[in-house]
């Protein structure tokens, strides 16, 4: 059979009808918004390669091979050969993955107009495609010539779908319309516009959701029909309304299908025409039930919570009397564990003490015995009164003396009821311990050296319990070197510190570094039993510390042992 002579411009034509897959794929992905398929590198060889090879096998003879004629004129003939079912793969796969792109789009987007658009094309589309295979493609291989190949107008059908399409909803254009649309979709809250005779004209999605009517039980309505109780619709309140042109967040209630009251916030705006007359109240409607729940479960939670803090209130103000009275209990403990300690080292001083107050003693008795002697005489002359005299006077002396000694330990020992800081003369403080101990160092050969500069800055603190601190400490160094040793006390100014450093060094038998670890644990000690009670340096540590001060020991057995104290001065204005 010759090639009919309109075949070559069948070939022209294979220009549209081989090319138009991919075309139509093409505006697919453009309309689904596939923006990322259509920046990868293989979409544009992949749309355009294909149908320029089909192009050539239909300029080849490949495709339609031929027209013949039949009773309503010409009809064309596929050939033989593959290249014809690899063409309808193509045509239908290019056209059904586009179907598939548009179906999903307007499955999944939320926008109202594009979903209409969607349909519209999906329709159009599938009715060219089932038509256009029908009297092109399934009739003619069954031999079957009762219907013209009309494929190519029958996409005229698509074609007017895609106008009307791009020109109702706009082509991936916002309109004023569907944007509108698309806001009274998309609202969370109620919206619903009222005309002036206060009837429901349009309700959107939320509305519906939250009252649970459907929109023609709802049209036409007096907006009362879903209002509770007071209503901004009535009396003075639609007045001022009116007046004011809007209000904002008026609490009120709807009323739903199902009889539930729900409390709303409602603003409500008037709308006017060109000439000032009312067209209708659009109003906005917030719903507060989950807002009030909030609000009951804040306020039930504060209420809760005010509890709780009453409660620890007074258990704290209850935790505080009680912290008070053990405080006040371990004040006095403290003071009596002091004073424990002071008249411990009592006393260890009652021996040297004695012993002190032997001589001057037995130097009074001595010269009593001689005046009372002298008196009982019966010559009793001018040069025995003279001598009585003298006596008398050593008598004074030496009971001076005793009474000094005697004040000193009474100064020492005497627990003040309420002791006040005061500055204090740390000079003056060190001399008037070594008048109550000094003698007892003499009574055991130990040497007493002593460095104490005159114009020593002064402290604060209490005078009593520092003496008791060096008190400890000269016993402590005494009780070292049980059969002869030095002592040495030097004090002086820490220039830029403002401290004043008192050291104790003794050349004693020293102590253990096993020992210094525990050396200011109360009851710790290294004594006979009958010689320490182990709290001498305990309380001597707390003393220092209640002065802001600091104390140190180093020692080193067989050696001696060095005692560093250091108190903060008294800063002069």
């Amino acid at each position: 059979m010759s090639p009919h002579p309109t075949f070559k411009a069948l070939a022209y034509f294979s220009l549209g009808w081989c090319g138009f897959p991919s075309f139509a794929l093409w505006f697919f992905l453009s309309f689904t918004k596939k923006q990322k398929i259509l920046k990868h590198w293989i979409i544009y060889p992949l749309l355009f390669l294909i149908p320029l090879f089909f192009i050539y096998k239909q300029w080849a003879g490949c495709l339609i091979s031929d027209f013949v004629a039949v009773p309503y004129g010409y009809t064309i003939i596929w050939s033989k050969s593959i290249w014809k079912y690899a063409y309808f793969t193509y045509y239908n796969l290019f056209i059904l993955t586009g179907l598939y792109l548009c179906f999903d789009f307007m499955r999944k987007t939320e926008k109202a107009s594009e979903k209409k658009q969607a349909r519209i094309i999906l329709i159009t589309c599938i009715i060219t495609l089932i038509l256009g295979s029908i009297v092109n493609v399934i009739l003619p291989e069954l031999n079957i010539y009762i219907l013209p190949n009309i494929a190519s107008i029958l996409v005229l059908i698509w074609s007017i779908g895609l106008v009307y399409a791009i020109t109702k909803y706009g082509f991936m254009t916002i309109t004023p319309a569907a944007a509108a649309e698309d806001i009274l979709a998309t609202m969370a809250d109620s919206l619903i516009l009222i005309n002036p005779d206060k009837k429901i004209i349009r309700v959107n999605k939320a509305t519906l959701d939250l009252l649970g009517f459907k929109e023609e039980e709802l049209i036409g309505k007096p907006i009362d029909n879903i209002l509770n109780g007071h209503s901004l619709f009535k009396g003075e309140q639609f007045e001022r309304l009116i007046k004011e042109g809007q209000t904002k967040d008026y609490d009120m209630e709807y009323k739903s299908k199902s009889r539930e009251t729900i409390p709303v916030s409602f603003s409500a705006s008037v709308m006017y025409d060109k000439h000032k007359q009312m067209l209708g109240i659009v109003g906005v409607a917030k719903d507060l039930r989950q807002i009030e729940q909030l609000i009951r479960a804040l306020q039930q939670e504060r209420s809760h919570l005010d509890i709780k803090v009453k409660q620890r209130t007074l258990e704290l103000e209850k935790a505080n009397i009680e912290l008070k009275a053990k405080t006040e209990e371990l004040i006095s403990t403290q003071v009596q564990l002091i004073q424990s300690a002071k008249m411990a080292a009592v006393g260890q001083l009652g021996a040297g003490v004695a012993h002190e107050l032997n001589n001057p003693l037995g130097g009074i008795l001595g010269y009593a015995q001689f005046i009372l002697e002298k008196i009982k005489r019966p010559e009793f002359s001018s040069e025995d009164f003279k001598s009585c005299i003298k006596y008398i006077e050593s008598i004074e002396r030496e009971s001076t003396r005793c009474k000094g000694i005697v004040e000193s330990l009474l100064k020492f020992s005497r627990r003040p009821i309420s002791p006040q800081p005061e500055l204090i003369d740390v000079a003056l403080a060190i001399n008037e311990t070594l008048a109550i101990i000094g003698h007892q160092l003499k009574l055991k050969n130990i040497t007493l050296t002593t460095d104490i500069p005159e114009g020593l800055d002064k402290v604060f603190g209490i005078t009593n319990q520092l003496q008791q601190v060096f008190t400890n400490l000269i016993l402590n160094a005494q009780q070292a070197m049980p059969e002869a040793g030095q002592l040495k006390i030097a004090a002086r100014n820490i220039l830029g510190e403002n401290k004043v450093e008192i050291e104790f060094t003794d050349t004693g038998c020293g102590i253990s570094e096993e020992n210094l670890k525990h050396i200011f644990e109360p009851f710790f000690t290294t004594k006979q039993k009958e010689k320490g009670t182990g709290l001498g340096l305990a309380v001597s540590y707390q003393i220092i510390q209640d002065h802001k001060g600091t104390i140190e020991i180093k020692s080193e057995v067989g050696k001696g042992t060095t005692i560093v104290i250091r108190l903060p001065v008294e800063i002069k204005e």
